[in-house]
């Protein structure tokens, strides 16, 4: 079973957005697994990215892992 390259946040996002109308706290949505699929990631949101990390990847042995994240407040 293949992975999302779209997957959807919007439902995190606005989770976040509410925490930071109460907080006045950063939100960022953190990305893990294979990097084939990191690599090309565009969440689906309707709020787009303040900000996104660089993508960090690693050998663990026969599989490559990456992460990334999304700022979005």
């Amino acid at each position: 079973m293949g992975q999302i390259k779209t997957p959807n946040v919007e439902n995190d996002v606005k989770k976040l957005i509410a925490h930071n109308q109460v907080c006045f706290a950063h939100g960022y949505v953190l990305f893990f697994g294979q990097s084939r699929y990191l690599a090309d990631l565009k969440p689906k949101t309707t709020r787009n990215p303040i900000a996104k990390g660089k993508l960090v990847s690693w050998n663990a042995g026969r599989t490559k892992y990456s992460a990334r994240w999304f700022k979005y407040v």
